[in-house]
């Protein structure tokens, strides 16, 4: 739609279910969150992993959103000519300060194309869930992670309290 002139290029849109979603402009708070989580995990994943922040997922035939983080395997270079898959990133996070609606309703959407852990970093509540075993019916497992607990970063040794993440 944006080659073809219905939908201007910066528009701050994305592809869920079959239907385009207005997002809401980032607040400084949710900037400086995710600057802090890309910065993180780009030091503790190594040279194997990309963190892509803000960026296209192709999450089934009718999904394209683009997460605040999803941490893809390889170069840079693997990535110029197709966006990745779901199924084909190591972590997906939303960070949500106004936007919880939305990024809940896009866990079923992140389950049905196979991302294998997604995290949902709630600013407000302060709080992580933490959502494993993807299928199509939704995430098999999941947990709701108060300030004090602690996740493990997926591909490492590493785990953070959700304090941390919030901070």
């Amino acid at each position: 739609m944006v080659a073809l002139g219905i939908v201007p290029g910066d528009a701050p849109l994305e592809l869920i279910g079959g239907e385009l979603i207005e997002m809401s402009p980032q607040g400084s708070y949710h900037s400086v969150v995710c600057e802090g989580l890309g910065e993180r995990l780009r030091s503790v994943l190594g040279d194997g992993f990309r963190v892509r922040e803000d960026k296209p997922l192709v999450a089934g035939n009718y999904s394209m959103p683009e997460p605040d983080i999803a941490v893809v395997p390889g170069p840079r270079r693997r990535w110029r000519e197709r966006h990745p898959r779901a199924d084909e990133v190591l972590l997906v996070v939303e960070v949500s300060l106004t936007t919880q609606d939305i990024d809940r309703a896009k866990t079923q959407v992140y389950a049905a194309a196979g991302a294998p852990v997604y995290w949902q970093l709630d600013l407000e509540a302060r709080t992580l869930r933490l959502h494993e075993s993807p299928g199509p019916e939704g995430f098999s497992r999941e947990r709701l992670l108060a300030e004090h607990e602690t996740v493990a970063v997926p591909g490492t040794s590493t785990a953070w309290t959700v304090a941390e993440l919030v901070a």
